[in-house]
């Protein structure tokens, strides 16, 4: 069974990028399926381990994901990947003084690895360090990070600081790369009603809803922002009848 493992691991892998990219749990789910397949078949290393502990923090199963990476970190305890989940599940279970410094003991032990870095900058996102995760994020792009996932990260993290236009610049470059990013088109749709394109917002967030109906978060920004047009809309009208009276 050990001679599998590589092809388990590039499924998980496999998985987790198309979670990453429609926000569809059941990519999340289907990894962490592969990865208890694994290790019910003795594949107990760290990498197993530390995919189910990411499968498992996507899925919000944040207790399970630590338990996942301490069993990762206990075979190897310079694997960053492990170290980023434990942060990850810390920050989630409101542990923060524990995700930072699991965070930077990631950061000392960070492999040449867009991906590893794209995932640091995520977690820097969650503690509120925006600055650290574009410095995360441009180092996964000088790796050759060029993919629509971490474009799609850049768009967040300028939308976190309030640079609009820059972060719609993000997204349309992650669109360009992967049409099917309901992420990116989320993303698109959230800068675009900040700037007060609202039309545009609303293509987007469908977008985002025809790759994936499921897509709650997309859904729930469409629904805000139509109640904020309308009750725009409905304002103006009754300023346009004092006018008119």
């Amino acid at each position: 069974m050990s001679d599998d493992y590589p092809d388990l691991n590039a499924r998980a892998s496999s998985a987790i990028r198309a979670g990453n990219l429609t926000g569809e749990r059941a990519h999340y789910s289907d990894a962490a399926e592969i990865g208890r397949t694994a290790i019910r078949h003795g594949l107990r290393n760290a990498v197993v381990w530390g995919n189910l502990a990411l499968a498992y923090n996507n899925l919000g199963h944040h207790k399970e994901a630590l338990d996942c990476a301490h069993q990762a970190l206990a075979l190897d305890r310079e694997y960053a990947v492990a170290w980023i989940e434990a942060a990850r599940a810390n920050a989630c279970l409101d542990r923060r003084t524990k995700a930072m410094h699991a965070c930077e003991i990631a950061r000392a032990f960070m492999p040449e690895s867009a991906t590893a870095w794209a995932n640091l900058a995520i977690l820097y996102r969650r503690l509120d360090q925006k600055h650290a995760a574009l410095e995360c994020l441009e180092e996964a792009r000088r790796l050759g990070g060029q993919d629509g996932w971490i474009w799609g990260l850049f768009g967040s993290v300028w939308s976190d600081l309030g640079r609009y236009g820059e972060a719609k610049n993000a997204y349309f470059r992650a669109i360009s790369m992967a049409q099917g990013n309901a992420v990116a088109w989320n993303g698109l749709g959230v800068a675009q009603k900040n700037m007060g394109e609202y039309s545009d917002a609303e293509n987007s967030f469908r977008m985002a809803l025809e790759i994936n109906p499921h897509f709650q978060v997309a859904l729930d920004n469409l629904r805000r922002m139509r109640r904020r047009v309308g009750l725009f809309e409905r304002l103006l009208g009754r300023v346009a009848e004092k006018i008119r009276l």
